[in-house]
């Protein structure tokens, strides 16, 4: 993790660590739950290009991996989706038709 190329700064830190942690199948968090959209991590050499998303793309990434988890949680409850998402109803529809998630 020192190695990788923070682009994102603490942001992108936090973002790994959140999603390591969300996606960790025990309480200790290990390689195989660190995200895979960062090569390093996973001990794979990174090419510059494939390391550098534009921002938008990397939080467009992260937003479509929260909703995924939290309709799972709910049993694809879009209410209680949205209001454990701390969104509307609204825009969390518009969430589902931007990322495909229908």
């Amino acid at each position: 993790m020192k190695k990788y190329n923070w682009s994102g700064n603490i942001r992108e830190l936090k973002n790994a660590v959140e999603t390591a942690y969300n996606y960790a199948s025990s309480n200790v968090i290990t390689i195989e739950d660190i995200p895979e959209r960062i090569p390093e991590y996973q001990g794979k050499p990174a090419d510059e290009e494939s390391s550098i998303d534009s921002l938008k793309e990397s939080v467009d990434r992260y937003e479509k991996e929260i909703i995924k988890r939290e309709l799972e949680t709910t049993d694809r409850r879009v209410s209680e989706t949205a209001r454990r998402l701390g969104i509307s109803k609204q825009s969390l529809q518009y969430k589902l038709n931007k990322y495909k998630l229908r």
